[in-house]
């Protein structure tokens, strides 16, 4: 029961961020706690996944692919998805989806259920991506893609990135990267002699 109370505690404290939360960078994100900023997303992640734990473990196996039974555990994943995309957060709201449905596959959901899920979401991707996000989210998604690593370079220049993703795109020659990596060269230790 600790895993469902953790949850019914987190989602209140989720539709609390709508009526009362803290807006900043223009997100509606957290609850203020007197000096405290308390950011319910966060607890969701974790109380998610408990009270899924705890309501398949009640399941027989294969239990869970029977429609009815299957109801239940996608409404505890749907709520807290749109409420977490109501603040905006694309980032959080994809993670709990993520692990709710990963949660669904150990427990045994059916294929029936799982490819033509894995098919709606590869049709809904582009028109998402063309319609629904905005630049900055659009910005972050290209950003994780293609990720760059933290180095010294010479001043005045960039990283070359160097991902797979983006060596596969600049070697395409679709676009190109003129920044150099950087060179360093150390001084040899010099030789000490005795002498006699």
């Amino acid at each position: 029961m600790a895993g469902l109370s953790a949850y019914a505690f987190s989602l209140l404290l989720l539709v609390a961020v709508e009526v009362a939360g803290r807006v900043g960078l223009g997100a509606q994100r957290w609850i203020e706690l007197g000096p405290l900023a308390l950011q319910p997303s966060e607890l969701m992640k974790i109380a998610l996944v408990l009270a899924l734990a705890r309501y398949l473990h009640g399941l027989v196996p294969g239990e869970v692919s029977k429609p009815l039974r299957l109801f239940v555990p996608l409404a505890m994943i749907a709520v807290p998805v749109v409420l977490v995309l109501m603040q905006p957060n694309l980032g959080t709201a994809t993670l709990l989806a993520l692990c709710g449905c990963l949660m669904l596959f150990l427990a045994g959901l059916s294929w029936y259920w799982i490819v033509p899920t894995l098919s709606a979401i590869a049709l809904a991707v582009p028109i998402a991506w063309q319609f629904a996000l905005h630049d900055y989210q659009k910005q972050r998604v290209m950003t994780f893609s293609i990720r760059t690593p933290m180095r010294w370079v010479p001043a005045g220049t960039s990283p070359r990135p160097r991902s797979r993703l983006a060596r596969a795109v600049s070697s395409a020659r679709v676009f190109s990267w003129d920044a150099k990596p950087a060179q360093f060269s150390f001084p040899r230790k010099r030789r000490i002699s005795s002498s006699p």
